[in-house]
């Protein structure tokens, strides 16, 4: 039963990419239909987990605040090997900036991350992922506008204020915000649980990730990677070797001076282990950055992951021991 556990996100995620692809090969352009699908995930279904597992936990320690400013210490790590990089071998401009944004974000959310937490420890390695990601819209909305700014051609300029609050407007990004200050409100304030919820997220958490990455899958381009393969190496360097080593050691640091539980140390070491993040690929857009470069980099990232994940889980799993 362990090992099936194990085997589950390499088969949900994989699978979900096949039919994906398989649906843009039988069907042509999907941009639409995969909008869709990521919409119907992150306005209903995300947000939904969330809030159940959220409420679910006994969230006593304050010292649990502590969970986003990790994450937000690692992504800041995780930049530096690539600004060396980029300073050292005069890295074209937008490439630099592409290979900074890679190394900085991560794939923290339900599609990976927060997915592994939740087969490694049910809803709350669910619940404690999700506070882990707190940071990252922070970040994206700041550092994350600076970098694009800093190496995007033309000169481009994006008001860092009116972008957030124009993203904050649809629900697609709101949703899934609200839902963990809303899970936390429910965790502090309302009556226990419901029974009958707790079974939910067993079949909604793999579900969501199944439909996010058929979504995926819908819009995938094979053809540029030949060409980018090299980078891809270099940021998976990153963000499997050394960005898990920085993990490790942040969560026995975090753990010895705060609570004495190993689920904390499991869920920063999963995070640190994770490929590039989709919004890696907006920055690319929105600053004109090399967006075949930023995509061969997520593609190659990710797909390693998925291959990735089962010895993930066993790694984090003796973590626990």
């Amino acid at each position: 039963m362990l090992q099936l556990r194990f085997i589950l996100p390499f088969a949900i995620m994989a699978s979900g990419l096949t039919v994906g692809y398989l649906l843009k090969l039988r069907l042509g352009e999907c941009g639409q239909r995969s909008s869709r699908l990521t919409r119907v995930g992150l306005i209903w279904v995300d947000p939904l987990n969330v809030c159940l597992a959220l409420w679910g936990q006994e969230i006593t320690d304050v010292r649990m605040a502590g969970l986003p400013i990790t994450g937000l210490a690692i992504a800041l790590l995780a930049s530096f090997p690539a600004y060396l990089w980029v300073r050292s071998r005069q890295v074209p401009s937008k490439r630099a900036g592409v290979l900074v944004s890679t190394s900085m974000f991560s794939n923290l959310g339900p599609t990976f991350g927060t997915f592994l937490c939740f087969v490694l420890a049910g809803e709350r390695g669910f619940a404690t992922a999700a506070l882990f990601t707190i940071y990252f819209y922070p970040t994206f909305f700041t550092l994350g506008l600076l970098v694009g700014r800093r190496y995007g051609s033309d000169g481009q300029q994006v008001n860092a204020w009116r972008y957030m609050l124009d993203t904050m407007k649809d629900p697609a990004s709101r949703n899934p915000v609200l839902s963990v200050f809303v899970g936390l409100a429910l965790s502090f304030w309302a009556p226990e649980r419901p029974e009958f919820l707790a079974a939910v997220p067993d079949i909604s958490v793999p579900g969501a990730t199944f439909l996010y990455l058929v979504a995926i899958g819908m819009t995938l381009d094979l053809s540029k990677v030949a060409k980018y393969w090299r980078h891809s190496v270099g940021v998976g360097l990153v963000k499997f070797v050394y960005t898990p080593a920085i993990g490790l050691a942040l969560g026995w640091l975090w753990v010895a001076l705060g609570p004495d539980d190993p689920i904390y140390r499991q869920v920063i070491f999963i995070q640190a282990c994770m490929p590039v993040a989709i919004f890696a690929l907006i920055l690319a857009n929105l600053f004109d950055l090399s967006r075949n470069m930023a995509n061969t980099i997520w593609l190659l990232t990710n797909g390693f992951a998925i291959v990735l994940s089962p010895l993930i889980l066993v790694a984090a799993r003796a973590l626990g021991q």
